[in-house]
């Protein structure tokens, strides 16, 4: 046995946990991530205020976008890969990707200071900067940890930077008046995202090293893996800036307050899409992989995602919707209050968008990546046109209408697809 696989069993041995009861402690893992992260939304608003839940969107936003823009496509191609090759082919590619992500993030880290130095904010953005650096190697990370059937692992760290830092935030800060502002709170998310990137990189450190090393240079590698995961990166570009330019344009054409209000809502509906996409989607995407390298793959498991899928996010957002309307008058945030009927028009188009994302996995598991790029460039089209139109006219209920039509497009175009595609192998 490597020291991979040797260092993941000795967690799972060390914890004592037992097979059949892994799914539910994974499970409730994700369930009290999902209500730390609710918790922290009300926190945010009621003690920093609304100003700072909206700073607070935004930064969490820039930690998806960067990795996204910056990340040219490659760890998800790694992670595709890594499925069928060996440990030792991955963690070659890891080296080099990671030398290229400390390469980019010195060169940012270092033209903010400076520029920052001469406006006088180089601290506060230095901190933003290292949030977004270490939530790019975990997001990214995590992926490829699911892809090699490790969630417990996974799990344990999403767990360790989602939630485990912030209930010991909200813990102090309600003692200690003096840490209830922002930069208190983006070093607490440093200790807490940076202890997660750190664990990830010691355990693919015990990866076996492989004896056949790559005979091209550092420089052609990223050339040649930044082509072949063109497809990925710009759908990933695409898809997240479809998914996180609404609240950019908010911020734009009204005011942090009102930005506030809408990441509110949406960082309720976003802990609900974390937990179907963690507890449903991610999981069945090493199946689905091995299912589409088969000469018949089998459709059915296709359809138990997607039903299930369903079943979830429709489930969660009656619950949330009656949750809130339940909470608000203990909240005493009027502004929220004012735009309760704006929740569920975010949780129509977070079904839809949830419903769309495991249709995903069935693109992805075919490499379709260059389908999936189209359809969401016209996603993001949309999106961006009638938020554009409608932030200015309508104020939040423009940005919502405009997420639902893009999510309802995503969907349409992706069934039409994928029913072809079923109908073409039978």
């Amino acid at each position: 046995m490597n020291r991979f696989d040797l260092t993941y069993d000795r967690i799972k041995s060390g914890m004592q946990i037992k097979p059949a009861l892994l799914p539910w402690m994974l499970m409730s893992m994700r369930g009290i991530t999902l209500l730390v992260k609710f918790f922290s939304t009300l926190f945010v608003a009621k003690y920093l205020g609304l100003d700072a839940l909206g700073i607070y969107g935004l930064v969490a936003a820039a930690g998806i976008l960067a990795p996204a823009i910056l990340g040219l496509g490659i760890m998800p191609s790694i992670s595709r890969a890594a499925v069928k090759q060996s440990l030792g082919e991955t963690k070659n590619e890891l080296t080099r990707y990671f030398i290229y992500l400390s390469i980019i993030y010195f060169i940012a880290v270092t033209g903010v200071v400076i520029y920052c130095l001469m406006k006088g904010e180089w601290m506060f953005a230095s901190l933003i900067l290292l949030v977004i650096f270490f939530e790019h190697i975990n997001g990214e990370c995590y992926q490829l940890m699911i892809n090699l059937s490790r969630p417990l692992l996974a799990d344990s760290l999403h767990f360790i930077r989602s939630a485990s830092w912030l209930l010991i935030y909200m813990l102090v800060a309600s003692v200690i008046v003096s840490w209830r502002n922002m930069e208190t709170l983006l070093i607490a998310w440093i200790m807490g995202s940076g202890l997660s990137a750190i664990i990830y990189i010691f355990v693919f450190s015990r990866m076996p090293s492989t004896s056949t090393k790559l005979k091209i240079s550092p420089g052609s590698w990223l050339g040649l893996r930044s082509k072949q995961a063109s497809g990925l990166y710009l759908n990933g570009v695409a898809t997240t800036g479809a998914s996180y330019s609404d609240r950019y344009v908010i911020g734009a054409f009204l005011n942090l307050e009102l930005t506030g209000v809408y990441l509110f809502f949406w960082q309720i509906q976003s802990a609900l899409s974390n937990l179907i996409y963690t507890g449903v989607i991610q999981v069945a995407r090493p199946a689905l992989i091995k299912n589409f390298d088969q000469p018949q793959p089998d459709w059915q498991i296709v359809w138990n995602l997607l039903r299930l899928t369903s079943i979830a996010a429709v489930s969660f957002s009656i619950l949330a919707l009656i949750g809130i309307a339940l909470a608000l008058p203990y909240l005493h945030m009027p502004l929220v209050s004012e735009y309760y009927g704006l929740f569920a028009l975010v949780l129509i188009a977070f079904i839809f968008n949830v419903i769309a994302e495991a249709q995903v996995l069935v693109f992805y598991s075919q490499y379709k990546d260059h389908q999936v790029l189209l359809i969401t460039l016209a996603v993001f089209a949309i999106n961006i046109s009638i938020c554009l139109i409608g932030v200015p006219l309508w104020g939040l209920w423009g940005a919502a209408i405009a997420a639902i039509s893009a999510s309802l497009t995503r969907l349409c175009l992706q069934t039409w697809f994928i029913t072809g595609y079923a109908r073409d192998m039978r």
